[in-house]
């Protein structure tokens, strides 16, 4: 991965560029490997539902389920709740770039680890 390199050699906003759509993917994979749609085709067109509406209900009790909750409250924090860092709009917008620095690209980091190091595949009880 181009975006770990970019982690160690401490480009820490270049890092988070490329972590935070990949975060969404990885959520995306991660929820489709436990039987959530993340299309919507209600109106007859295939959309992706958005990250906020896959982290609701369902999606938020398996990554509850897999990762616990207090992993679930700091993904919440970091990359959705509008009064948390909220780093997909910052990042995707242009928002507060100023603040972005290490401390977070060290949280993203961790982020990656933990979604990549557990698997993220319920087991049927």
């Amino acid at each position: 991965f181009d975006m770990i390199s970019r982690y160690l050699s401490k480009d820490y906003i270049g890092f988070m560029y490329q972590f935070v759509p990949n975060f969404e993917a990885l959520i995306k994979i991660l929820l489709k490997a436990n039987g959530i749609s993340t299309k919507n085709r209600d109106t007859g067109v295939e959309e992706d539902i958005s990250l906020n509406s896959l982290l609701s209900g369902k999606g938020k009790t398996i990554i509850e389920q897999i990762y616990g909750r207090d992993f679930f409250y700091l993904l919440e924090n970091m990359f959705l709740y509008e009064y948390g860092f909220n780093l997909r709009n910052a990042l995707m917008h242009g928002e507060g770039l100023s603040y972005l620095d290490k401390q977070y690209a060290d949280v993203c980091f961790y982020v990656l680890v933990v979604l990549i190091s557990r698997g993220g595949v319920l087991e049927d009880e």
